[in-house]
């Protein structure tokens, strides 16, 4: 009984902690901060989501167009064939994508 007794204790500990630590990351993203530190870490995180959504939104659109130039959405039986235009454009996207992601770093 005293080690069930003491994994709650550190379980409800633990649950204290992490709702503080949810609170601050809160408080700290979404709430007007005072200081410029907190002011360059919001922007910071609000630039890098803006960016990975950016990033997933090209690879979806060029996903989209690449199988609706290959016509594959109206064969909805047969498998998915990429023409080599389909093809072409999907590597190129791809290819800018990591070279930009190169570039950056």
């Amino acid at each position: 009984m005293v080690y069930g007794r003491r994994r709650m204790e550190v379980l409800e500990g633990l649950k204290v902690r992490m709702n503080k630590a949810a609170k601050r990351l809160k408080s700290l993203l979404l709430e007007p901060g005072d200081t410029l530190s907190q002011r360059v870490v919001r922007g910071g995180f609000w630039a890098f989501a803006l960016r990975i959504t950016n990033r997933l939104l090209q690879l979806i659109r060029t996903i989209v167009l690449a199988l609706w130039n290959s016509k594959a959405i109206f064969h909805r039986a047969g498998p998915i064939r990429f023409r080599p235009d389909g093809m072409a454009l999907l590597a190129m996207s791809t290819l800018r994508t990591l070279l930009r992601g190169l570039g950056d770093a």
